[in-house]
Parts: C-alpha cells; structure tokens; sequence
C-alpha cells in the first residue's frame, strides 16, 4: 500500500516536471524506476541533475495521477491496480491525460496541460514517456509554411469540408516532427472557416479543441461539429472507425496514423466514396512518403495500389524541426508535393526517383534543400545544423526549374 508521502512527492514531482517543460519549451520527459528524470527540450535529451532517483512507488502514484486524468469521454475511471494488471499483461499501454480533468478536483494544482502517456515495462520495471501537447493550436500561418503551400493546403481543407471533394492529404516526418500539431491547424482551418462534420480517429486522442468547452473564448467562432474516436475505447482499430465513419455524415476524415496495410487500404477506400482523407506517416520525404505506402503491399498489389494513389492523392507534406539558432524553439523544415500531371504520371510509373526528379520543378512543389537553405540564409538556423540536415545526393543538390 501506497504512503502519504508518496503521494505528496509523486504530485510534487509532476508539478516540477510540467512546469520544466512549458518554461523552456520542452516536449517530452521520461520516468524510469529508480532513474532520475530525464527531459527532451528542443529535441535534445537533458538529464535532470537537480532530480533524485524516482522510486517504484513514487512512479506507481505518478501513473495514479495519470490515470485520474484521463481524457477520451466517458470511459469507466481505472484504477491502478487494474492498470498494472493490463501493463503486465500488453508490455505498454497508451492514453491520453489533461490536468483540467480529474476525479477529485486535486489535479487542479498542477499546471495546465495536456500530456500523451506510454507507459511500459522495461528491464528496471515500469517505465514511463509522456509527451506534452500544445493546449493551445497555432494558426496555419504561425507554423511555418511559405504563403503558397499555406493556401494550397487551407483551399484543399475548405473544398474537402464544402464542396465535396475527396482526396487523401498526406502529413509526413519522423517522430515529434510537428505533424499532430500542423494536423491540428488544419482542422481548424475548417473549424472557423466551414460548416463540416470532422471525424478525428487517434491512438490516442491528443488535442483538444474545446469545442463544447463554454470556458474556451474560441469556441463562439466554432462553426464545425468534431467527432472524437480513440483507439481501444471507441473503436476497436483504425480500420474499423474508418467503416464505422463511412456511416457517420462525414465531410473530412482525419486519421492519426497510416501504421498498417490494412489502414492505408481502408484510407483509400473513404477517399474513392467522395470524402477527404487527412493522414500522417512516418517518412523523410515527400517521395519516401509513396515508397512507405507501397512497401506495405506485395508485388502483385503495387501497380493497383499506384492507380488509387495517382487518382486520389492530393499533396504531400513532410517536415522535420531544426533547432533555432537563438536557441529558442525550433523552426519548420519542410517538403511539399503536389500532385499535378506530371506527378500523377511518375506515381504510375513506380519510381521515387522521377517523383524526386518532379520536385525540380517549383509547379510541382517545394524542396526540402530548398527551405533550409533560407531558413540558414535568414539566420533562423545555424550553418552546422544547416549541412547536418541537408538531403545528399543526386538532384537534391542541384538547381531547379520553374
């Protein structure tokens, strides 16, 4: 049985450590059993010296705390012995906490967020990696993106939303490249902007959007209805919301990842009944984005799978984050293709290599190269990380037409 003293210095630790990370920016913290915490600011892993060791039972109070918060709507409250019950049996688990939610009200004390939990066990035992999301969703314009991909993406959002039309947009990058938060601002685009029903499907739910919140000031100029479904709550996978959605009036379907064959399948089979698909995949290209897609099929599946992307795709954007030169924040690096004729003529031919050779031409998108070098030439980023980023090889270094 847990102590009181426990308790304190479980919550006491949470507070310190959510703090840390909205004041410096910081995206992620990781527990260990009888580890000291460690920190990931700006993308680099930190140690956190004035920290002790987190005992077991400590960490066992810290997920009760967790799990009193937790977001998803309307499940069963789960207690932490039930909970370690699941662990010990799945190896991890994964769900969403906000600190404005809780059983008993005391969870107010600790610093407004939103927080993405992984809990796992690890050869020191119960392990934890929480990820803290942004409360508040930056507009479109405030990411980044140059004027023009800001416009192409905002127009596909709001014909996806009023008049129909269907496609699959594509969100792509490494891990903690920004894609929930650049998904996040482009279903706000349809937010303030439409009259649309949004089906949001997410392992687990991570931004809130306060829509039926009558705290939040935004909420007045919410024109669109949101529905929210979570994996291993709502819906049992990401395919089975996909067809449950095809029931539900939806204009624009937002799916939180393409993992498997039978998503990206499904994906597909929402753009082809006349919706739009927004989706993310882990990537480092725009081009590496179609060889993902593809590798998830056997041979004899390739060429089909190639038409439904040349007929249905409609851009794809890759990002990563670089750290700033001022050393506060990190700015957008990114990629975007668009799928005109002569992309749609190198997705029927299967071969990366002439879907990189169509972002030579600006009509068809912006390179990756090509961004970072302004964000060097402006000072935004330093000219060591700068030549660490870089794309090597072939056309990426060269110049480009159009």
């Amino acid at each position: 049985m847990q102590s009181h003293d426990d308790k304190t210095e479980a919550r006491q630790l949470l507070r310190q450590i959510i703090s840390d990370l909205a004041e410096r920016g910081g995206s992620d913290f990781h527990l260990r059993t009888n580890r000291v915490p460690f920190l990931r600011v700006h993308g680099t892993l930190e140690r956190n010296l004035s920290g002790r060791p987190v005992r077991a039972s400590v960490l066992q109070e810290i997920v009760a705390l967790l799990l009193a918060m937790r977001t998803g709507g309307g499940e069963e409250p789960v207690t932490l012995a039930a909970f370690m019950q699941v662990l010990r049996k799945q190896a991890s688990v994964n769900f969403s906490a906000s600190t404005e939610t809780g059983c008993d009200g005391a969870e107010q004390a600790l610093p407004a967020a939103r927080l993405r939990v992984h809990a796992f066990i690890e050869g020191n035992g119960l392990a934890l990696v929480v990820r803290r999301l942004c409360c508040d969703i930056p507009p479109l314009g405030e990411l980044g993106f140059e004027q023009r991909v800001q416009q192409r993406l905002r127009n596909l959002m709001l014909a996806g939303a009023t008049a129909g039309d269907n496609g699959l947009l594509l969100v792509a990058g490494p891990v903690g490249s920004g894609k929930t938060t650049t998904i996040g601002s482009l279903i706000n685009e349809v937010n303030t902007g439409a009259a649309a029903h949004v089906v949001r499907i997410e392992d687990p739910l991570e931004l809130d959007f306060g829509q039926y919140s009558p705290l939040n000031p935004r909420s007045e100029i919410y024109q669109s209805l949101i529905t929210d479904r979570e994996i291993g709550i709502h819906c049992d996978s990401f395919r089975d919301g996909l067809n449950d959605a095809l029931r539900e009036d939806f204009n624009i379907i937002v799916v939180g990842e393409m993992r498997t064959r039978e998503t990206i399948e499904a994906c597909l089979v929402a753009c082809e009944t006349g919706h739009l698909v927004v989706t993310t995949l882990h990537a480092s290209g725009a081009p590496d984005a179609v060889s993902r897609i593809l590798a998830e099929f056997p041979a004899d599946r390739k060429e089909f799978i190639c038409e439904q992307l040349a007929r249905n795709l409609r851009c794809v954007v890759c990002q990563r984050l670089i750290r700033r030169a001022d050393e506060r924040g990190r700015a957008l690096a990114y990629e975007f293709m668009e799928v005109t004729g002569s992309v749609k003529a190198a997705l029927y031919k299967r071969d990366p290599a002439v879907l990189r050779q169509c972002l030579d031409d600006s009509r068809n998108g912006v390179r990756f190269n090509d961004v970072l070098l302004r964000l060097r030439d402006r000072g935004d980023i330093l000219p060591a990380d700068y030549e660490r980023c870089l794309m090597r090889g072939g056309e990426e270094t060269k110049g480009r037409t159009g």
